[in-house]
């Protein structure tokens, strides 16, 4: 239950020790950033990603305050649907794996100045989504369970509103790979996936907050869509179920129109 624990402990850090890292976590991060740099999502998109000095004592981001980051990780992607999808499947990819390694991280799509990142290289038709500080942390601070109360980061919704069985009037049983999506982050903690299972196919499905998701020059939501991608994915994997991302509509009746059909894992 490796990748399960290690998603139900991630927390996001917004203080972090003044302890600059040491060589062997530079030399990581370096390495992991460089393979990175070659990965795809399951819609075929790489990530422009790189390391960031921000001035000491700068501000960056409105959420919360981050206090001590060593430096931030920035990415751009091509500012489509699938592209937004696979940033948050790469992105959430390296903050688990970085909270293995003890580095912790802390997802910053809507809450940060774009114009502090400004030095990166842009594509015309890519968008820097989402950055995260990084850095060393402790387990448990008192700053950082006031955050989390004040964001209301533990909150999560239940159970049976995010997950189907068949249709949308049938409830799914808990299962491990579903409460790993619930378990995920995502942008202002709305938790916009729902999941239909059907013959043994996971349809992934936006609920889409509109006037939320348009806020942007980019569909944040489609971030949150990638994060429970590769949280399914894993969680599954864990179990020893391979499956394929597909689109396959199963074309059913949706509880609203703002529901969205997105991919399936089959």
């Amino acid at each position: 239950m490796e990748a399960f624990n290690n998603i139900k402990n991630r927390r996001s850090v917004r203080t972090f020790l003044k302890t600059p890292f040491r060589q062997e976590t530079e030399d990581f991060i370096k390495e992991y950033l460089e393979d990175l740099k070659t990965e795809t999502g399951p819609f075929s998109h790489t990530l422009n990603i790189s390391t960031i000095d921000i001035e000491d004592g700068k501000k960056v981001g409105t959420y919360g305050i981050i206090k001590n980051p060593q430096k931030y990780i920035a990415a751009t992607v091509v500012n489509t649907i699938e592209g937004l999808m696979d940033f948050g499947y790469l992105f959430e990819k390296m903050i688990l794996d970085f909270n293995i390694k003890k580095i912790g991280t802390c997802w910053m799509a809507g809450t940060f100045k774009r114009t502090d990142f400004s030095h990166m290289t842009f594509n015309e038709n890519d968008v820097l989504p989402a950055v995260t500080p990084i850095g060393y942390f402790e387990n448990r601070r008192f700053f950082e369970n006031l955050m989390r109360k004040a964001a209301k980061s533990d909150m999560r919704l239940p159970y049976e509103t995010l997950f189907f069985n068949e249709n949308f009037e049938t409830p799914m049983a808990e299962h491990q790979a579903l409460e790993a999506v619930r378990l995920g982050p995502s942008a202002s903690n709305k938790q916009p996936w729902r999941i239909l299972v059907k013959e043994d196919t996971y349809h992934l499905y936006l609920e889409e907050n509109v006037k939320y998701n348009n806020t942007l020059s980019f569909k944040m939501q489609y971030l949150d869509m990638g994060i429970a991608m590769y949280h399914l994915e894993v969680a599954l994997k864990e179990m020893e179920i391979e499956k394929t991302w597909i689109k396959e509509n199963p074309n059913v009746s949706v509880p609203n129109e703002n529901y969205i059909y997105v991919v399936s894992y089959k």
